[in-house]
């Protein structure tokens, strides 16, 4: 689970990361995973039970690298701005790319 020692590391992420994905376009929501991961990785990370159901799926959601960095998120998926005139086609305004 991605653990953020402070409030800086945790925006840094957020602006690498969830500003950048397309669950993360909600200006007025943000991003849920990010949220699970600020609200809850604290109490978790000192959680001795490592099957606590919260811990495995914040260790899904945002694993730590070898070097105890938070990884990409694993529903990470690019945000591309549409092209020209997509929405006032009636395109679906869903523009992603890998990873």
């Amino acid at each position: 689970m991605a653990y953020f020692y402070c409030g800086t590391e945790g925006a840094d992420y957020e602006n690498r990361y969830c500003a950048n994905c397309i669950h993360g376009q909600d200006e007025n929501k943000g991003c849920p995973v990010f949220s699970a991961h600020w609200l809850y990785s604290y109490q978790m990370a000192g959680e001795e039970n490592k099957e606590h159901p919260a811990k495995i799926i914040l260790d899904m959601l945002i694993p730590m690298t070898k070097g105890n960095n938070p990884d990409v998120c694993a529903l990470f998926a690019k945000y591309v701005e549409p092209p020209p005139g997509a929405l006032e086609r009636g395109e679906t305004p869903l523009f992603v790319e890998g990873v």
